[in-house]
């Protein structure tokens, strides 16, 4: 303890040098004396010699005196594991114990400023060689015997300054915010030291005395060769990213976040606290590798982790952690070498939520900035991927098309989910495209923490029954919602009929699907409906089981369809979609059903078959409507109505399908003998339906090439009672276009 103004030392020697057996306390009696108003810290260290080095550890009082009291603090910091073992040699490194402020960090000074200011901007070097700013950090001020003679701290742009009275000056930048309050980056274990970039020793020559400080250089390593850069320049990186999240996700959750406090570099070796980058739950801290300094996608992953664990109103993760890969975690064991536990369901579910949570914030966050307070121009920041450098290799990966995308268990589809949510895009896997405009991550946290009726909020099929509770199961928000369910490989994908097409409306077609949900036949999804609905699902809703469990298609038996049709009028388009769920004890999704996506189809309100023999002879069904177009082979596909084929001499049938009647007027429906090409007469059937009912079945002859037969004429707005059938079959005339030689 060397004396200074201010106090005295009582007794004898203020160092004690000796070994020290495993168990044995000395005592160190020293007397401190203090007789002058002011704030001192006392300090012990304590120096082991290792074979491999010196370890420090130590610990520090903090005194106040005045008006003749004395008011004590402590604050003990850990074992400085395998670090020099004086000062100088941390300083050299960039770590140094954390200032002790005579005022408030707000900037007073310990003496009056009248003799200079000393000001600069602080910058730390990323690996591309674009100098950042230094924002928000405690910097304090000495003179040459390193009295302190200010603290204050750097702008938004890394620009500090302070009065003083000195005659030379250092400046030391802390990797702390000036308050205190926000973020703090010290090394593992050792929460009152800082990393630290500062000035030489340099003369007060003026009224100003600019003094600008920049990190060393740094650069970017792989996973087979790591960087040998400075870990200051490293340590202030990692500070300014949780410094800048801190603000955003204060701005997110509408009130303060506690302190970021963050322990850097992170060892993977054995013992260590995660082993990588993590968020310890047990301590509450953050632990950052050093090779992920400069990857702010991971960095801001873990501090959502934090986010979700100490600014959430609500239980939002309940995951266990462990290995995992982004592809599904059910099924996937515990540790990357196989010795954990397998996870089961729910535990894959729990795991994939909360990574995919984590993960689309810092994405989100950096997309929609919530807070003035901006992302610096790095490497990889706000680009739509989640990138991880230095000791990762791969493609990164896209939150707009992640892979892999497994389903609920999975963290890159909960990710690739919550940002499809909120980017205005519209997101699509054929045939499923959305139309949500998007909302940003203040919403989406309010959804999650608080709107929704799900506590926990801790998997993902609880959000989507959450979403279908709070805005109802037929809701068109629901139904939107569902779409981005089933990009991301959640709920089950229509696929066929295709959307509005045309469809019997005697005999039902074949409703095909993809099921979704996990790529594992032990957990995806195996238990479906096919629901129908006339008006949107809202008054008229027909419900179909699919009997065979695992199941991807069904044709409704002739009931079924029948009972979806009843009371509707032919022509009247139908929607329908696919409900799924997984029933075998861990009930998925929990509470509900998932939806598909919603496809239209239109059952045929007529249908119109013809028939003929001998095959060869080209006969052609023709349907002319009272705007003067006909469907018919030169013109096969319409808005009301379509011709499905023109058979010229391979086959015998034609059909023409009417999906409405458009136009007031006349209806005719005929047939007509292009070519015989040399077999003579046709003989030609015609049948003509609406749904199930059949209104024309007649057989006639068509005697040679150009004949025709009018079949049917139907007049629209009036409601015919039964079909008028012609009797004359004179030559319509009509100019036909030709067709190709058969």
């Amino acid at each position: 303890i060397m004396p200074s103004p201010g106090i005295e030392i009582v007794g004898d020697g203020t160092q004690w040098n000796g070994a020290m057996t495993r168990g044995r306390a000395i005592e160190l009696p020293v007397t401190v004396r203090f007789i002058a108003d002011g704030d001192w810290t006392l300090g012990a260290q304590i120096t082991n010699q290792r074979a491999y080095g010196p370890q420090v550890s130590g610990a520090v009082l903090n005194v106040v005196a005045a008006n003749g009291m004395a008011t004590l603090g402590s604050d003990a910091h850990a074992l400085m594991k395998a670090s020099p073992g004086t000062a100088e040699a941390l300083r050299a490194l960039g770590i140094a114990p954390a200032p002790v402020a005579t005022g408030a960090a707000s900037g007073r000074l310990a003496v009056p400023a009248v003799a200079s200011v000393v000001t600069g901007t602080v910058l730390y070097r990323p690996p591309e060689g674009n100098p950042q700013p230094v924002r928000g950090a405690l910097v304090q001020i000495t003179n040459a015997a390193g009295a302190q003679l200010a603290l204050t701290g750097t702008s938004a742009v890394g620009v500090y300054s302070a009065a003083i009275n000195a005659d030379a000056v250092k400046v030391t930048v802390y990797s702390a915010d000036v308050d205190g309050t926000r973020a703090v980056v010290f090394p593992v274990g050792q929460p009152t030291q800082r990393y630290i970039l500062e000035s030489p020793v340099t003369p007060v020559t003026g009224p100003t005395t600019p003094i600008n400080i920049t990190s060393a250089a740094t650069q970017r390593g792989t996973p087979a060769a790591p960087s040998n850069d400075s870990l200051a320049a490293r340590g202030f990186a990692a500070y300014d990213a949780m410094l800048t999240f801190w603000f955003h996700s204060t701005a997110m959750i509408g009130r303060n976040m506690p302190p970021a406090q963050t322990n850097f570099p992170e060892s993977t070796a054995a013992g260590a606290q995660c082993g990588t980058s993590c968020y310890s739950g047990t301590t509450q801290q953050m632990y950052i590798l050093r090779e992920d300094a400069f990857d702010w996608d991971v960095l801001g992953h873990e501090f959502f982790h934090f986010v979700t664990r100490q600014a959430a109103l609500r239980t939002i993760t309940t995951s266990l952690g462990g290995f995992h890969t982004g592809g599904t975690a059910i099924g996937q064991n515990t540790r990357q070498n196989g010795t954990g536990n397998v996870r089961d369901r729910d535990e894959g579910m729990r795991l994939a939520w909360g990574e995919g949570v984590a993960t689309a914030m810092s994405l989100l966050i950096q997309s929609r900035p919530l807070s003035t307070f901006a992302f610096p121009a790095l490497l990889n920041i706000n680009d739509g991927n989640y990138t991880d450098t230095e000791d990762a290799s791969g493609t990164p990966l896209s939150a707009e098309t992640p892979i892999p995308s497994d389903g609920f268990g999975s963290e890159n589809s909960v990710m690739g989910l919550l940002w499809d949510i909120s980017d205005a895009a519209q997101d699509s896997d054929p045939p499923v495209t959305d139309a949500l405009g998007g909302v940003d991550a203040r919403l989406l946290w309010t959804l999650i923490n608080s709107t929704l009726p799900c506590n926990p909020c801790d998997r993902v099929d609880r959000f989507w029954t959450g979403i279908t509770q709070l805005f109802g199961v037929t809701s068109s928000t629901a139904f939107e919602a569902a779409k981005l369910f089933v990009i991301n490989k959640m709920g089950p994908k229509a696929t066929a009929p295709a959307d509005g097409q045309s469809v019997p409306g005697t005999a039902a077609p074949t409703f095909q699907w993809v099921r979704n949900g996990d790529p594992s036949p032990a957990h995806r999804n195996n238990h479906f409906f096919l629901a129908f609905s006339r008006d949107n699902f809202q008054s008229h809703r027909v419900l179909i089981p699919v009997p065979t469990l695992d199941a991807t298609s069904y044709t409704p038996t002739d009931a079924e369809w029948a009972a979806v049709q009843a009371g509707g009028t032919g022509g009247q388009p139908y929607k329908w979609l696919v409900a799924a769920d997984r029933p075998d004890g861990q009930s998925v999704p929990a509470g509900w059903f998932w939806y598909s996506n919603i496809s239209t189809i239109v059952p045929r309100s007529l249908e119109a078959t013809i028939t003929w023999s001998p095959v060869g002879a080209d006969v052609d069904l023709h349907l002319a409507n009272p705007s003067g177009t006909d469907i018919a082979y030169y013109n096969r596909v319409t808005a009301w109505g379509f011709l499905d084929r023109d058979c010229i001499t391979t086959c015998a049938q034609e059909i023409i399908s009417v999906t409405s009647l458009p136009f007031t007027g006349t209806y005719r429906l005929f047939a007509h003998y292009y070519s015989d090409h040399g077999r003579g007469p046709a003989t030609v059937r015609a049948v003509v339906k609406s749904g199930s009912q059949v209104l024309i079945d007649q057989t006639f002859v068509l005697g040679a090439t150009g004949a025709t037969r009018t079949i049917v004429t139907v007049p629209v707005n009036t409601k015919p009672t039964a079909a008028e059938t012609a009797s004359s079959d004179a030559l319509d005339p009509v100019s036909l276009p030709p067709k190709k030689s058969p």
